[in-house]
């Protein structure tokens, strides 16, 4: 039997159509390894989101290229829009582009011609947590991001085939589903439909299963009221909210064309906050164009009131073809500075609420030989599991050393 690799740079998103591309490939009877000594090739999904996760994928496939000269390498995804000289240069067996990589199945299969008659068994799981992609695209412009003009307009997948594919995902084994997309709460308004994300949630939650959802990228521009109480009271929407905020500050909202009162999130966390357990985390740009002291110190004291527990921080990175690329910006080492500031916040935050978690019964997942991540994105370790990976457990954190929890399973 055929074996294969792979690994996924950036976003969820990217993760749900890889998980998609390995589950095919096994159906057409190959064998998924972890293992690039014993695979034939290996699928690279790549991002380009900023400067540091193209270097990281450079950096992969060069190291690749020399650890594994016979592997075939396929690559897949944004970065073959900003860099394709690069992948060609390298020599790469296969390169896809957004468009080509919608039939990567096919297009394997058939460069590698291979038996694809078999129907070979592998029971392996890629991950512990399976994705569901429910949409791709985005109609905004934010002045920073080049995603919208590589994966282009929102196109929102059709409901049935959500549906099935969730169904898939329940019979393979997987017990905490994420709903990923470039913007989850636009689902189907692109069409003119309100409250479609909404309305797909309230069906796949009827779906019998012992699961829980994980909600990405919320949009709070498209979270009314009806949406987050349906969040909040249903016990199938796991206790974790990522909202999409970018920033604190009212002056840098408006410079990244992405405007959003910050006291309307502010409003918005309070009503999530509602939600037993929740954590609720947010990406956050630094250094940003226009970003002065007073700018920092807003988006700062904004973060302060807010009940965020867990900040993805970044440092501004320009990406060519975007609005805000060559215009000023503070200097790297100021950046780092203001980083340094968020990242101690961040932790301190996100111990205190761990700590907040001593003694209690926490639902969750395993998602490895000693690793556990609970509903609420806790990471904790646990001695002697024995059930396999994805499983759903409930758990007792019983300390917290060096800001490491460690607990027990208590079912």
């Amino acid at each position: 039997m055929p074996s294969f690799s792979a690994f996924n740079f950036g976003c969820r998103l990217n993760q749900a159509e890889l998980s998609l591309w390995i589950e095919e490939l096994k159906s057409k009877g190959l064998f998924y390894t972890q293992d690039y000594s014993k695979a034939e090739f290996i699928i690279v999904h790549t991002c380009t989101l900023t400067g540091k996760a193209d270097a990281d994928v450079r950096k992969f496939i060069r190291k690749l290229k020399r650890d594994y000269p016979a592997l075939k390498i396929i690559i897949a995804g944004c970065m073959v829009h900003t860099d394709y000289e690069f992948f060609k240069k390298e020599g790469v067996f296969l390169i896809l582009n957004n468009k080509q990589k919608n039939d990567l199945v096919k297009r394997v299969i058939d460069k590698l011609s291979f038996d694809n008659d078999k129907d070979g068994k592998d029971d392996s799981l890629y991950l512990s947590r399976g994705f569901l992609k429910i949409a791709d695209g985005c109609n905004f412009r934010c002045s920073y991001c080049i995603i919208p003009y590589i994966r282009g307009d929102a196109v929102s997948i059709p409901e049935d085939k959500i549906i099935d594919n969730f169904e898939k995902l329940i019979d393979a084994g997987y017990q905490e589903i994420v709903i990923t997309g470039v913007n989850i709460t636009y689902y189907k308004t692109e069409k003119g439909i309100k409250n479609g994300f909404l309305k797909l949630l309230d069906k796949i939650t009827k779906i019998k299963g012992n699961y829980y959802l994980r909600l990405t990228s919320l949009d709070s521009r498209f979270l009314d009221d009806e949406l987050m109480e349906f969040m909040v009271n249903n016990n199938k929407i796991g206790a974790h909210f990522h909202i999409s905020i970018q920033n604190g500050s009212d002056t840098i909202l408006k410079q990244m064309g992405r405007y959003f009162p910050p006291d309307k999130y502010l409003e918005i966390m309070e009503k999530l906050k509602n939600k037993k357990d929740v954590l609720i985390s947010a990406d956050y740009i630094v250094g940003f164009v226009g970003e002065g002291e007073k700018e920092f110190e807003d988006g700062y004291e904004f973060l302060k009131k807010s009940p965020l527990n867990y900040l993805h921080i970044f440092r501004y990175s320009p990406r060519k073809g975007t609005p805000s690329y060559g215009k000023k910006h503070p200097p790297e080492r100021e950046a780092k500075k203001r980083y340094d500031i968020l990242k101690n916040f961040h932790d301190k935050r996100y111990s205190d609420f761990k700590k907040s978690f001593l003694n209690k019964k926490l639902r969750g997942i395993i998602i490895g030989d000693n690793k556990f991540l609970t509903e609420n994105y806790i990471s904790v370790s646990i001695d002697k599991i024995k059930e396999k990976k994805g499983k759903i457990k409930d758990i007792k954190i019983e300390k917290i050393i060096d800001e490491n929890a460690l607990g027990k399973i208590i079912d």
